[in-house]
């Protein structure tokens, strides 16, 4: 319902113009800008609302209507951070947002509502642990500020290596941890170091190389490869090289005597050749040996020596008592008897001579098993059994002729002898 007075006709009136009221006009709607058809100073009533306007200006095909507000003065302008008081256009003034912001207006309700064009925007942060002060979510500070540092964690502390940890109100730390030493592999160890200088350099690129320009061995050459076994020697997933010792036949390595071969996978072998018999001297054909008994002694210190006399040795017994050994000779020199055991081992052919000095005599003395033979005569078998002589100067050559057991006195003894 709306309701009007007719307005006054200009053309129809000669002489002052009679003061009059406005005209009001009476709506269930607010004025818009294409109600042009008015007087100046109209009022317009929307008494839904209620609202009162007035009719301020008519610009070509707008009209300007001012709202009448009780105790206030209506909005003419409006004025920004910069640019100066913006008019209306046409009885609007438009509002519009940038950078990821949206202006959405509401005539119903005669709002405006600023909001995001892309989504909502953050007002806290979710972080992976936190300690007191801390807190999560993080929120920002009355100022709207979220602090956010660096930091390091100790090693084990995430499996992500890197975390954020709030440690205290509206802040959060982007942390990474640090290197450990673990005896196997374990990604949640990974982590920042540094290195020993005295091992290692790193260049300005973050490279690590050994101290000195070394490499690490990754391989092992060797002077031969059998296979399955490969030159340069790889070592195994677990960095393993396995060495062993061995011996090969003579001629095979040469004068070197001794070579690294790798037989097998991952393993490599020092060699040593065995000697052999050769007609002249040759190098190449030096090697490890053993020797026959028959025919050579070795004692504890490797020091070989040939069996019977040839490499015979005389000894001189002052004392009251001594070990014979194989291929020695002994010469009694006591005032009192000197007893002289026979070695409990000695090989077929071994060579053992006695001969007397001092005054005291000797005693040639058994071991369990043993006898001794002198013509058709014999000692008594075992550790009772003996040769003696108590001149001074009488002497005996014994020869083994049962390895360990058996020995036979040759070449004439020399005096009066006591077998027993």
């Amino acid at each position: 319902m709306s309701s009007t007075l007719a307005p006054q006709n200009p053309l129809s009136y000669m002489g002052v113009k009679p003061p009059r009221p406005p005209n009001v006009i009476q709506d269930d709607r607010a004025p818009t800008n294409l109600d042009t058809n008015y007087d100046i100073g109209t009022i317009w009533v929307f008494y839904t609302m209620p609202q009162v306007y007035i009719l301020a200006q008519l610009v070509g095909n707008n009209a300007i209507w001012l709202p009448i507000n009780a105790g206030s003065v209506g909005v003419s302008s409006l004025t920004g951070n910069s640019g100066g008081a913006v008019p209306p256009t046409a009885g609007n003034i438009n509002i519009l947002a940038t950078d990821g912001l949206t202006v959405v207006g509401n005539p119903g309700t005669s709002t405006l509502t600023i909001q995001s064009s892309i989504g909502q925007l953050a007002s806290n942060f979710n972080v992976d642990a936190n300690t007191g002060p801390g807190t999560d979510p993080v929120v920002p500070n009355s100022s709207g500020t979220v602090q956010i540092t660096a930091g390091q964690a100790v090693s084990g502390t995430t499996a992500n290596v890197i975390r954020t940890i709030s440690l205290a109100a509206n802040q959060f730390t982007i942390q990474i941890q640090r290197a450990a030493a673990v005896a196997a592999t374990d990604a949640a160890q990974n982590g920042v170091a540094h290195f020993n200088s005295a091992q290692f350099t790193v260049d300005a690129n973050g490279f690590v190389g050994l101290a000195g320009g070394g490499q690490a061995i990754d391989s092992i050459g060797v002077d031969n490869a059998d296979g399955p076994g490969t030159n340069p020697v790889l070592p195994t997933m677990d960095g393993l090289v396995t060495i062993t010792g061995a011996q090969v036949a003579a001629g095979v390595v040469g004068t070197n005597v001794v070579r690294t071969s790798s037989l097998a996978a991952s393993t490599l072998t020092i060699e040593i050749q065995r000697s052999s018999a050769q007609a002249a001297s040759t190098v190449g054909s030096n090697g490890v040996c053993h020797f026959s008994s028959v025919n050579f002694t070795v004692d504890a210190n490797g020091f070989v020596q040939l069996a019977g006399v040839a490499g015979f040795v005389w000894n001189e017994v002052t004392l009251g008592a001594a070990n014979m050994a194989a291929n020695n000779g002994y010469v009694s020199n006591n005032a009192g008897l000197v007893t002289l055991t026979l070695p409990a081992l000695a090989a077929f052919g071994t060579v053992i001579r006695v001969a007397g000095k001092g005054a005291g005599g000797w005693l040639i003395a058994q071991n369990a098993g043993q006898n001794i033979q002198v013509g058709n005569v014999s000692s008594t078998i075992g550790a009772g059994g003996s040769v003696a002589s108590t001149n001074q100067f009488d002497a005996i050559e014994l020869l083994c002729t049962t390895a360990n057991t058996t020995w036979t006195a040759i070449n004439n003894p020399v005096g009066a002898l006591n077998i027993t």
